[in-house]
C-alpha cells in the first residue's frame, strides 16, 4: 500500500480506485472555524476527485460528518478517550 501526505483539497486520485482513511479535525482539541463547512468541502472534493474510491472517515463531530453529503455504507462507533466517535465508510460512485 501507499501512504501519502499532501493537501487533500489539492489532491486527485492517483488510481481509478482505492481506499482513503481520514481523521479530520473534530473541533475539540484542534479548533476549526466552521466544522460543518469544512466537512461539506471534504464531501464535495471526494465526489469530484475520488470517484470509484472507498473513504473511511473517523470523527467525533457527528453533526459535521452529516455534511459530507453522502450516505455511509458502513457505520461503527468507537471511543477516543471519553469522546464517542464515528467511523463511516463512504463509497464514491463513478
Amino acid at each position: 500500500f501507499d501512504i501519502r501526505l499532501n493537501d487533500f483539497f489539492r489532491s486527485s486520485a492517483p488510481e481509478s480506485s482505492g481506499t482513503i482513511i481520514m481523521n479530520p479535525p473534530y473541533d475539540e482539541r484542534m479548533p476549526i472555524e466552521d466544522a460543518c463547512s469544512f466537512y461539506r468541502r471534504i464531501g464535495d472534493h471526494l465526489k469530484e476527485a475520488y470517484k470509484g474510491w472507498n473513504i473511511w472517515i473517523f470523527t467525533a463531530n457527528y453533526e459535521a460528518l452529516r455534511k459530507i453529503g453522502m450516505k455511509p455504507s458502513k457505520k461503527h462507533i468507537f471511543y477516543n478517550g471519553p469522546l464517542e466517535c464515528r467511523f463511516h465508510l463512504y463509497e464514491v460512485f463513478a
